[in-house]
């Protein structure tokens, strides 16, 4: 099986973009990744990978510390990107994309690799056009601030110990985002009850993510609230669509969303490992 690996973004973007442009719900992760290179917003550990294989140009990309991106899967393609993974000297700590194409992977790297997989999550991709405003609740919706920026990364480290996310935010990054104006508060007597982030642009949208609410709070509709402002302020900056991400797992989360406009248009699995021996 062909593969193709770039060291220049600007070359690999101009042949894997049109494709994955073609249905950006679907793509929306690669592409939002692809485009925070681009523009130097995500800055990896080392030189990304970034490949494609087969005969439709199916786009391969790993940032480190994150995971193992895949947009799909040519047949007897798995061999061929976990070769590229291990000439590369990569370790990613998840592979994440279509269900069909991340289980072969998967099993091909803890094949090869010797690592082990700690948790399977399966996602669910959805996207809005039109924002149904949800019920009425107290408080109201703010653009966090440089000085919201500890609470911010304490609530990410939170969301991502719940769900036992890969790697945990970074505080630089955090503060980064925060000074963007990626981070929208819902506050109640100015006091910050609930966050809904914007994860990453693609070509005409934004991904919301993530949202968390701290356990003490939840049950209020804060969630709802919170993740309709920070998609409505997406629409209001030229978003046609945005997207988002659910644990299928989680049937409230799924309800929530589903009230404020968002369909489900697709499927993802996210498969994490424990350190591997290579």
């Amino acid at each position: 099986m062909e593969l193709t690996t770039y060291d220049d973004v600007e070359a690999y973007a101009a042949r894997v973009l049109p494709r994955l442009e073609a249905d950006e719900a679907r793509f929306n992760l690669a592409i939002a990744v692809l485009g925070s290179l681009r523009s130097g917003r995500t800055v990896p550990d080392r030189a990304p990978l970034l490949a494609v294989v087969g005969p439709d140009d199916v786009a391969v990309l790993h940032t480190p510390p994150h995971g193992l991106l895949l947009t799909g899967l040519p047949d007897g393609a798995a061999a061929a990107i976990i070769d590229a993974v291990l000439a590369g000297g990569y370790r990613p700590p998840l592979v994440v994309g279509p269900p069909e194409a991340v289980e072969p992977v998967a099993q091909e790297w803890e094949r090869r690799s010797g690592a082990t997989r700690a948790d399977v999550r399966a996602q669910g991709i959805y996207a809005v056009r039109e924002l149904v405003p949800p019920p009425k609740v107290a408080g109201a919706a703010r653009v966090a601030t440089a000085e919201d920026a500890p609470l911010i990364h304490e609530w990410q480290v939170a969301f991502s110990d719940e769900l036992d996310l890969q790697p945990l935010p970074r505080r630089p990054q955090t503060d980064a985002r925060t000074r963007s104006g990626d981070f929208t508060l819902w506050a109640v007597d100015g006091e910050p009850v609930a966050l809904a982030g914007v994860g990453g642009r693609t070509t005409r949208g934004a991904r919301i993510g993530p949202v968390y609410t701290p356990p003490g709070r939840r049950g209020r509709g804060y969630g709802a609230a919170v993740t309709a402002a920070a998609t409505q302020r997406c629409f209001d900056q030229g978003a046609e669509r945005c997207f988002l991400y659910t644990d299928l797992a989680n049937p409230t989360s799924n309800a929530i969303y589903q009230r404020l406009g968002y369909e489900r248009v697709g499927d993802s699995l996210e498969v994490t490992f424990v350190a591997s021996p290579v």
